[in-house]
Order: C-alpha cells, then sequence, then structure tokens
C-alpha cells in the first residue's frame, strides 16, 4: 500500500503530522531543487519526502513504484543537479551534469540508491522483478535495481511516447 507524490518544490509533505516535511527551494551555492518525491503509507501518512535538482529548470516526468515499495523516477535536469542530500546517506549523493536526462532509483526508506544521466526518455515502467523499462538513445533498456542496465530491443524505440508492463513478463510501447 501507500503512495508517492512528485513534482516541484518548495513544498511542505505531510501538513498536520508528526514528521512535517519541509522542501525549500535552497542548496549547494546558489542550486534550487525543483524536483521531489514523496512517499506516502496506505493511512495517508507522510513516510518520507526527498529533493533533487539543480538552479536551473528541472522536471520529473515519471515515477515507478517497484514491488519492495522503492521507486524508480525519471526526469530531466537544466543544470548541473544534486541527489541524495536528504536522506542521512552522504556516500550515496550524487551529482549528474546539467542539461541531462535521468533515471535514479529510491529504496523503500528514500534512500538514493543510485543516479544514471544520459539520452533516457520520459515515461517507464517498473516490472515484477523490481527492474525498470525506459528508453535510452532509441534503445529500450531494462535498468536492474542495482543500476545494470540490458537492451531488450535495439534501435527503433526513439517515438515511444509511454510503457506498461503486462503480469506475464511482457510490456507494451
Amino acid at each position: 500500500g501507500g503512495g508517492y507524490s512528485y513534482g516541484g518544490v518548495a513544498a511542505r509533505f505531510g501538513v498536520g503530522e508528526p514528521n512535517l516535511t519541509y522542501l525549500y527551494n535552497f542548496g549547494f551555492g546558489s542550486a534550487v531543487y525543483s524536483i521531489a518525491v514523496a512517499k506516502y503509507g496506505p493511512d495517508g501518512m507522510l513516510r518520507w519526502a526527498r529533493r533533487a535538482g539543480s538552479a536551473s529548470y528541472d522536471e520529473c516526468t515519471d515515477i515507478g513504484i517497484t514491488p519492495d515499495g522503492g521507486c524508480y523516477v525519471a526526469g530531466e535536469v537544466g543544470g548541473q543537479a544534486q541527489f541524495g542530500l536528504d536522506d542521512g546517506v552522504p556516500e550515496n549523493d550524487a551529482v549528474i551534469p546539467g542539461g541531462s536526462r535521468f533515471i535514479a532509483h529510491y529504496n523503500p526508506y528514500g534512500i538514493l540508491q543510485w543516479v544514471h544521466a544520459g539520452f533516457y526518455g520520459s515515461k517507464l515502467a517498473v516490472r515484477g522483478d523490481g527492474s525498470c523499462l525506459i528508453v535510452k538513445s532509441g534503445n529500450l533498456i531494462q535498468v536492474a535495481s542495482n543500476g545494470e542496465e540490458t537492451v531488450v530491443i535495439a534501435g527503433g524505440m526513439s517515438n515511444t511516447r509511454d510503457l506498461a508492463t503486462a503480469e506475464d513478463g511482457g510490456f507494451f510501447v
């Protein structure tokens, strides 16, 4: 159960709850974080909220929930962007170059596992095994929860606008 919310910040998550979280537009230097991800429990209570982004225009375009309660987030950053600063695990903090599309993976507790920058599409689909499908450089790739990428379909996928998975392990584009 539970759910996720994503979008731009400054924001308040969990208003009126014990774990009220403010995500302000501030950061290292002049960084303005404009991506936020928040997880809520089945009771509607905030579990955690995280921010990421740059001093430029950033956008979160899709989110997919993994079977273990973590999530993948896809989007685009305009400037050099910071990830993982709020999760209490500084060794997982990451910076990606500006002008990048990205895919990031958070575990069920909101700790950044990894973020990849590259020519990714804006939509993703999570498979039953916890891996994720996303278009990258015209290829449909599968990204494992550990960040390893495998090409599923080589070429011809540049115009893909949406992805969905089927219970039998197949997928739709």
